[in-house]
């Protein structure tokens, strides 16, 4: 995501946060959006140190998980935030079906448990990610 938001995903995470509900499948789903300069940051680093980056792959993301977005933005604006829990069967099967590309995204959004990990572009290359999500959620306000 960057300055303009124009991520669907991410101004929907938005717009849930504002109407005061949230959808949650278990407390192990992560967020793994990432801020364009952090991305921008990572590609220079990766030029300007190719004797050590050359033929790596390096993983960028802003790992947390969804409730501790929906936590801290629930504190900070001291917002009640109603927590509607999912099955993972519904989830299961809905993503059995034809649904729209967007449904799907979103589905996948609530329901993923997949982190990854930034360790190997701060260890080799001194990457160090400026533009959290929180950050960014309590500037759309």
């Amino acid at each position: 995501f960057g300055k303009k938001k124009h991520s669907n995903l991410y101004s929907f995470v938005l717009l849930l946060l504002k109407f005061g509900f949230w959808l949650q499948i278990s407390d192990k789903v992560m967020f793994n959006f990432i801020n364009v300069k952090d991305v921008s940051q990572a590609i220079k680093l990766i030029i300007f140190k190719t004797k050590i980056s050359r033929n790596k792959t390096y993983i960028l993301s802003d790992d947390c998980r969804q409730l501790e977005v929906v936590n801290f933005y629930r504190k900070f604006y001291k917002k009640q935030i109603k927590i509607i829990i999912l099955s993972k069967n519904l989830i299961n099967f809905l993503l059995n079906i034809p649904l729209p590309k967007k449904l799907i995204n979103f589905l996948l959004l609530v329901s993923s448990e997949v982190s990854y990990s930034n360790k190997k572009i701060i260890k080799e290359l001194n990457f160090k990610p400026k533009f959290s999500l929180r950050e960014n959620i309590l500037l759309d306000e």
